[in-house]
């Protein structure tokens, strides 16, 4: 069995595509998928399952989800191991300038090479800042000036369908989760 992490891109957002977390565990146990936990409200599903195919997976519950709510719901599925990289990778200044700033992990899916779409994302100096990882980018936003930040203008990309932001602190409590089944 491989552990896995949904995120979920879209769901419980302004009264769209509405679906409590207790309605997505029983949805995920009648998928096959075992030891299914979620984490606050937004889509963060932690589960294992005997399929490694990452590809499938998410083809297999984005349509069982989107049947479910009527509605197409995409979703970028990593394994632990993907999630806990992408955490302990981040760079130093976005673990220790927690207090300062509002740190996010972008994931996007495979398909999106993130070198290319890095120039295309707006930064005001001295507010926004934003690296690429493996499969993930982390982005950083002053919190003194973060009205002045550009980086919410990446949704008016068109490679924003193809990703989903998490904070900090939800990485970091999904790291936990995952670590603690190991």
């Amino acid at each position: 069995m491989t552990q896995f992490i949904a995120l979920l891109r879209s769901i419980n957002v302004g009264g769209k595509n509405v679906i409590k977390m207790a309605e997505l565990k029983v949805l995920f146990d009648k998928m096959g998928l075992s030891h299914v936990q979620t984490y606050i409200q937004s889509g963060n599903i932690v589960f294992e399952s005997d399929n490694s195919n990452i590809e499938k997976l998410t083809l297999e519950i984005a349509k069982t989800l989107s049947i479910k709510l009527q509605n197409e719901i995409r979703l970028i599925v990593i394994s632990d191991i993907q999630l806990i990289s992408a955490f302990e990778l981040a760079p130093k200044w976005f673990t220790d300038s927690n207090h300062l700033f509002k740190n996010d992990f972008v994931f996007v899916e495979n398909h999106i090479h993130i070198p290319d779409l890095i120039p295309k994302i707006s930064l005001r100096e001295g507010v926004d800042k934003v690296v690429a990882g493996n499969g993930v980018m982390y982005f950083s936003r002053l919190i003194q000036k973060a009205s002045s930040s550009r980086l919410s203008k990446i949704a008016s990309l068109p490679e924003y369908a193809y990703m989903t932001i998490r904070n900090y602190n939800t990485i970091s409590h999904l790291v936990k989760m995952v670590t603690s089944v190991r």
